[in-house]
């Protein structure tokens, strides 16, 4: 695409980049300032927490550490996946089964390639986050039937991780133990 006419000849300043380490001028101005203070200190990091609420899909009564999760796409993206790790980081007896529509789709819209030019898929997405994962066109008797376990979810677990290529959680490894 050509210049427009604006633009030919023009020579843009090189980036100032002289407030390194600060993130931009405004911090390194605002550093000069403070000249006894720790910019970004690692021993002074703060943690802070967002209140909110999760309204599951479905959940069997005689089972309360199991969440099930019907699931077509994470419509917002990494957001949305990102609500299911803290959901479970905030409630580490909780576990959830995901029903995904399809295992092999793309897992959420903004993904880049990988070197090998695939894509984490919403199967490998819940494997590798320590969630179970079946399509609804087959999910097994054990949960079908309501006769969930923490070693059938265990086991299920692993033999996900193992198919992804991913680690086998052991004992200590799981949430609950």
């Amino acid at each position: 695409m050509p210049k427009p006419a604006w633009m030919k000849g023009k020579v843009w300043p090189k980036k100032d980049t002289n407030w390194l380490p600060y993130k931009n001028k405004f911090e390194h101005d605002i550093g000069k300032i403070l000249k006894e203070a720790d910019y970004e200190s690692k021993a002074r990091v703060v943690e802070y927490h967002i209140d909110a609420k999760y309204n599951v899909d479905f959940t069997f009564k005689h089972i309360p550490w199991l969440l099930i999760e019907a699931k077509g796409r994470f419509h917002d993206g990494s957001n949305e996946a990102r609500k299911y790790l803290w959901v479970k980081k905030c409630n580490p007896k909780l576990e959830f089964v995901f029903i995904f529509s399809n295992l092999n789709s793309i897992a959420y819209s903004g993904l880049k390639r990988r070197k090998d030019g695939s894509y984490l898929t919403m199967g490998e997405w819940a494997a590798k986050n320590g969630f179970v994962a079946f399509t609804h066109k087959f999910m097994p008797d054990w949960l079908t039937e309501g006769k969930a376990t923490r070693e059938l979810f265990s086991l299920c677990l692993n033999h996900q991780r193992q198919t992804y290529g991913l680690k086998e959680l052991t004992a200590g490894g799981l949430p609950w133990e």
